[in-house]
Parts: structure tokens; C-alpha cells; sequence
């Protein structure tokens, strides 16, 4: 949708275009390098193995790409990302990666509708967040430790905004629920 729209307004779009192009959702390794010429990012990276074979694969491309680990705060098994326990040492050994940016960090909403259990999780993510920041201003710079919070969809972006989110995702409110074929 991005890509006819920027053509129809004489934009370009990916790597080293005007908008910038985001990969979410999971990504299996061996699309990596066709994912890559194309996205500025991946928002959906669930551990260090899948981060090291992205860095590998970019190295060679001469590129370097942005990415977020995806956490899986609600614990809920239809849910990518890593466990929470192992977000923060995971962050640190993605942001030792030389050709990957930590971003920061991407988590889905549990699917209930109540606000104080979704709000619980995203919270947990801006701690973890937190934390993480606090070790890169530390062994780092202070540039290196402002990390994004990717939290919050159509239906709970008010309470990820709440909780600090930086980057929502709100695809269904601005074109309408899916069609699932």
C-alpha cells in the first residue's frame, strides 16, 4: 500500500528513500536478504540467534538495520517474542551486533479487554526498556540508550501511549479491519 501510494506521489520509499519501511511481523531466516534491501527496520526480532543471522546477513550487503526485540509480555502462547526474563540480556547481544541498531522495543497487547491486565504488560515492557537504557548510557553514550517502546494497536494504543509507548500500530483504525481470506 506504502509503495503505490508513494509512487502515485513521486516519493520513494525504503532503505534509503523518503519513508521509511518497517518489518513486523515474524521473519523467517531465509528471506532475510530479501527483506533487507528493503526495510529500514525489523520490529519483530525474538532473540539473538535470528539477530546474528540478520547482522551476518546485512554485514554483507553493507548495510546496517535498525531493529526492535520483540518481547512477549503477556506470556500468551499465540505470541511471538522472547520471555521477558531474557529481554534484557538478550537487548545487550543484539546491541553488541556490529551491523545492527537496537531500536528498542516491540510487544503486542494481551488480548483481553481489560485494561488494567493490558496496561500491566506494557509497563513491563517500559521497565525492561528502562533498564536496558540504563546499561547502554553506561557502557556507551547517552545517544546509544534512547531506545523506541513499539507497543500499542487500534484497540490499545491510548493505554500504550500511556505507558510510554513511542511507536503505535494502528493499521485498523486508519484502514479498517482485515478481510481474512
Amino acid at each position: 500500500i506504502l509503495r503505490a501510494q508513494a509512487a502515485r506521489e513521486n516519493l520513494s520509499v525504503g532503505v534509503n528513500g523518503k519513508i521509511p519501511l518497517y518489518l513486523i511481523g515474524q521473519l523467517q531466516s531465509n528471506k532475510i536478504n530479501k527483506v533487507l534491501p528493503l526495510a529500514n527496520g525489523i520490529q519483530s526480532v525474538d532473540g539473538i540467534e535470528l539477530a546474528q543471522k540478520i547482522s551476518a546477513r546485512a554485514q554483507n550487503l553493507g548495510l546496517c538495520t535498525d531493529v526492535m526485540l520483540e518481547v512477549n509480555v503477556s506470556g500468551e502462547a499465540t505470541k511471538s517474542g522472547c520471555v521477558p526474563e531474557r529481554a534484557i540480556d538478550e537487548a545487550l547481544a543484539i546491541s553488541s551486533l556490529t551491523a545492527l541498531n537496537l531500536r528498542g522495543f516491540m510487544t503486542l497487547g494481551a488480548r483481553v479487554d481489560d485494561e488494567k491486565i493490558v496496561r500491566s504488560g506494557f509497563a513491563k515492557l517500559r521497565e525492561i526498556r528502562d533498564c536496558v537504557s540504563e546499561q547502554l548510557a553506561q557502557d556507551y553514550d547517552e545517544d546509544s540508550a534512547k531506545l523506541e517502546l513499539s507497543m500499542g494497536m487500534s484497540g490499545d494504543f491510548v493505554w500504550a501511549i500511556a505507558e510510554g509507548s513511542t511507536m503505535v500500530r494502528i493499521g485498523s483504525a486508519i484502514f479498517g479491519p482485515r478481510a481474512f481470506v
